[in-house]
């Protein structure tokens, strides 16, 4: 269904519109809200506060192996890691430092597993193929379709 919108002269498809990667629905449209100054130019519209956007940065977990290294040990490899991908414009998760409620290795994994869910991607650490916990979240990211991340060398 393609249709013309009674005020903007412009297609509208099953009632969305999308504008530079902007969806805007007809109601917004029709009742004349715009999110950004716009005009039209051959059936396009154009934005023209740009700078107004905001870049969404990629949330990033860092998987590796834990158990059977020392707290400083698999700390400094996370935390390296973690600088790592921030210089490259991630928002890192480091499992390190969540806040784990459950003392049990149970609850803290599910609470490990609950953060990279809300994650767009993972980087494991060379050491992950050592960890059942780290193998989990690998087959756990690879299931919810996350982007494996590999640094620069």
């Amino acid at each position: 269904m393609n249709t013309k919108h009674k005020h903007y002269n412009s297609p509208i498809i099953h009632g969305v519109r999308r504008a530079n990667n902007i969806l805007i629905t007809s109601s917004e449209f029709s009742s004349g809200i715009r999110p950004y100054k716009a005009y039209e130019d051959d059936e396009d519209l154009k934005i023209l506060n740009t700078s107004k956007k905001k870049i969404m940065k990629k949330k990033v977990y860092i998987s590796g192996k834990m158990s059977g290294l020392s707290e400083d040990e698999f700390k400094s490899l996370f935390k390296e890691a973690e600088v790592k991908l921030i210089e490259e414009g991630y928002d890192v998760v480091n499992p390190c430092e969540i806040d784990y409620i459950p003392e049990d290795y149970a609850g803290q994994f599910l609470t490990a597993l609950e953060a990279l869910s809300k994650c767009d991607a993972i980087y494991m650490l060379d050491n992950w193929e050592d960890s059942n916990g780290a193998k989990s979240e690998y087959w756990f990211a690879k299931g919810m379709g996350l982007k494996f991340i590999e640094l620069k060398k």
